[in-house]
Order: C-alpha cells, then sequence, then structure tokens
C-alpha cells in the first residue's frame, strides 16, 4: 500500500508540473501574440507611409504648378503696386506743381482731380478725405473756434486778399439731443434737403467702387463733383467735403469752385451736441481762361435774380471794382445765412419727428 501511495504522490507531480509547464506556455505565446501584432501595426504603418517614386514625382510636379502660380501672382501684384506707387507719385505732383505762381494765377487747389484706374481713384479720395479729417483742429482753430470756447456764434467772411475772392461761413450752436440722433438727422438729410447737401439734388457716382466709406457725387444742374466722408468716433462726429475738379471717368462742367466743408459734431454732455460748421468755397474759375470777371460771379451766384429790380448786368459791369465788391459781399452775406438757416430749420424738424416716433413706439410698448 505504501508503495501505490508514492505512485499516486508520483502522479500528482507530474501533473503538477505539465500544468505548470502549459500554463507558461500559454503565457509566452500571448506575449509573443501581443509582440506579433504590435510589430504588424508598425508595419503596416510604414507600407502605408510609404510612397512610390511615382507618386512622388506627381506630387512635385503638382507643388511646382503651384508655386507658378503662387509666383505668377505674386508678380503681378508686384507690377500692379509699381503702377499704382508710379500713378500715385504723378498726382501728388500734380498738387504741388514745381513751377511757382502767385494763388491768384494758379492756386494748388486748381489740379484736384483723380486718375484714371479704379485704384487710384479710391486712394485719392481717401487721400483727400483723410488730409482734411487730419487738419480738422488746425482749420477750426483758424476760424476761430477754440476748444474751450462754448458758445454760439455765426461769422461770414468775403476775402480778396489773395486775388480772387473766398466766401467763408462759420456757424457753432448747441442741439438737445444725443450724438446718435444728431447723426442719424443729418445722414436723413443727406437724401431730403433742399440746399444740395451731399446727396440731395445730386447723382451718386462710383457706389460699387467706393463702398460706404465714401460718398462721391455730382450735381446735376452744374456738373461739379465732389466727396464726402465721415469720421465717426465714439465722442464726435467730424464730415468732411471737398470738390473735384477733373475726373476723365465723369466728365466735368467747364465752371468750376473750390468748396471745402467740415461739420463737426462734439458730445459735450448725454444729450447736448455741439455742432460746428465750417464751409469756403471759392470764386468760379475756368481752366483755360482763370477767374470769371466780378459780373459774371455775381450772374452764378443769384445776384442779379434778388436785384434785378435795380441793377442789371451791364449796369453792375460799369461800376468801379470795389464797389462791385461790396454789392457781392452784401449779396452773400446774405445768402449763406439764408441756406443755413433752411438746413438748421430742417435738421431740427427731423429731429423732432425722429423724436416722436421714438415716443410713440415707446407708448406702444
Amino acid at each position: 500500500m505504501p508503495g501505490d501511495a508514492a505512485k499516486r504522490e508520483l502522479q500528482r507531480n507530474k501533473q503538477r508540473e505539465f500544468r505548470a509547464k502549459v500554463q507558461h506556455q500559454l503565457s509566452f505565446l500571448r506575449g509573443r501574440v501581443a509582440t506579433l501584432e504590435s510589430e504588424l501595426q508598425t508595419l503596416k504603418r510604414d507600407k502605408a507611409l510609404g510612397l512610390s517614386w511615382v507618386d512622388i514625382a506627381r506630387a512635385m510636379r503638382n507643388d511646382v504648378k503651384v508655386e507658378q502660380r503662387a509666383t505668377k501672382k505674386l508678380q503681378a501684384s508686384v507690377a500692379d503696386q509699381a503702377a499704382f506707387l508710379e500713378a500715385m507719385l504723378r498726382w501728388v505732383h500734380s498738387l504741388y506743381p514745381a513751377v511757382e505762381r502767385p494763388p491768384s494765377a494758379y492756386p494748388l487747389w486748381f489740379n484736384v482731380g483723380l486718375g484714371g484706374s479704379d485704384t487710384t481713384r479710391r486712394a485719392a479720395l481717401d487721400w483727400i478725405t483723410q488730409h482734411m479729417y487730419y487738419h480738422t483742429p488746425t482749420v477750426l482753430r483758424a476760424a476761430g473756434f477754440h476748444p474751450t470756447d462754448r458758445f454760439p456764434s455765426q461769422q461770414f467772411v468775403f476775402d480778396t486778399s489773395k486775388g480772387y475772392n473766398e466766401y467763408i461761413y462759420t456757424d457753432r450752436r448747441f442741439i438737445p439731443a444725443s450724438l446718435a440722433r444728431v447723426f442719424a438727422a443729418y445722414k436723413h438729410l443727406y437724401h431730403t434737403n433742399s440746399v444740395e447737401f451731399v446727396i440731395a439734388g445730386c447723382k451718386v457716382l462710383d457706389r460699387k467702387l467706393l463702398g460706404d466709406d465714401f460718398i462721391y457725387s455730382r450735381r446735376k444742374s452744374k456738373k461739379d463733383c465732389r466727396v464726402h466722408r465721415e469720421f465717426v468716433s465714439e465722442h464726435q462726429i467730424v464730415h468732411v467735403q471737398h470738390s473735384i475738379h477733373d475726373d476723365s471717368k465723369h466728365p466735368l462742367g467747364s465752371i468750376h469752385r473750390h468748396r471745402t466743408t467740415w461739420i463737426v459734431l462734439d458730445a459735450i454732455a448725454p444729450d447736448v451736441v455741439m455742432e460746428t460748421r465750417y464751409f469756403h468755397k471759392s470764386q468760379a474759375w475756368m481752366r483755360g481762361t482763370g477767374y470769371v470777371p466780378i459780373e459774371v460771379e455775381a450772374d452764378l451766384t443769384g445776384y442779379f435774380d434778388e436785384y434785378k429790380a435795380a441793377v442789371d448786368r451791364d449796369d453792375f459791369a460799369m461800376l468801379p471794382l470795389s464797389v462791385q465788391e461790396d454789392q457781392l459781399r452784401s449779396h452773400m452775406a446774405k445768402t449763406y445765412p439764408r441756406c443755413m438757416k433752411t438746413l438748421n430749420y430742417e435738421l431740427d424738424q427731423v429731429l423732432r419727428e425722429h423724436a416722436a416716433r421714438q415716443a410713440t413706439s415707446i407708448e406702444l410698448v
């Protein structure tokens, strides 16, 4: 019997050893499978990343084509920029001719015109209006407006010191409304006023080219062009306007006037806007002959329509120059305030209408 027990014990030991070997072999195989699977994935990935020489050549050809197209575009851009620079240099030099002449014979603004291409036209309008905006404080200070002065004023200047007539009208008043409301009223007046301010009575030109940045318009009755622009900040809005005297795309009439306008709206309190306006225009002139005679100037400004019962053009032409200037000065001193009174009335009317609509909408809510 002891022998049988020893045999059974030996058999059990052999079975345990066998099971241990099997378990060890299974563990080894599992580890090997994991290793082989990892190597397989690596090989698959490397194979996927690998490209044939045909694929490489095709990709390089595509890259060359892309580079050629990009180079062509860059070369065209460089050529366009060079042409633009040359055109703008010619334009700037035309504003400041090398030949010095007295202002009465050849004022610099005789040459304020636009180039031929759309790019130079837009750049010229941008330069003119940016230039005006930059010099707004200087212009207002020269006109007698100082930053600390906050009282209403109105002045008309008839200046003959440069050898030709210049008419300057300045006005400052205070509007009991917010800056946003006054600005909205002004934009309404662009289209509806009766004194040909900005768009009213005018044809808007190059709208697609200029977008919303500028308003370039021509008065239908006189075929003279002007550019208008607004510079808007949190507490101030500056309107600038400048006449254009040469435009091959939109031919002008033969009679020109240099015109500049600044309208500055300052919010000095939540519901108080200080409105400062500066209007300037020159005596009429023609490119070939220069300034028109003073009797023609009087006719163009409506002098004879107003005083036709008292004096006609022939009688006016016989008067001494000093008397002619006095008569024209008196006429213009009445004309400007009358136009501004109309503009003020229409602006105030729009403000009242906007306020009434706002009050009605509040009541409905």
